[in-house]
């Protein structure tokens, strides 16, 4: 486990993720993000956290509304911060 995840008060929040190195931040997206359409997830969050794409860049990479990559975007996001804790 990545040594940022060290202390048992450490709490992240979404402002917070901003110091993680752009190496850890994929290693947690491969571990923490798993299920249906994991991969597309993975590369959703990858492009927009590691690459720093707007939702409606990644809209358009990914075929999808600005609405739809916007919810997966916040819901693995949350996942993401809930097991930094």
């Amino acid at each position: 486990m990545p040594s940022f995840f060290n202390g048992e008060n450490m709490k992240y929040t979404k402002h917070q993720i901003k110091d993680i190195t752009k190496s850890e931040l994929e290693s947690m997206i491969d571990e923490y993000i798993i299920g249906f359409k994991a991969e597309r997830n993975r590369q959703l969050m990858k492009r927009r956290l590691c690459d720093g794409l707007t939702f409606e860049e990644l809209a358009e990479e990914a075929d999808m509304s600005v609405m739809q990559v916007k919810n997966i975007v916040y819901r693995e996001m949350d996942i993401i911060i809930s097991k930094m804790r």
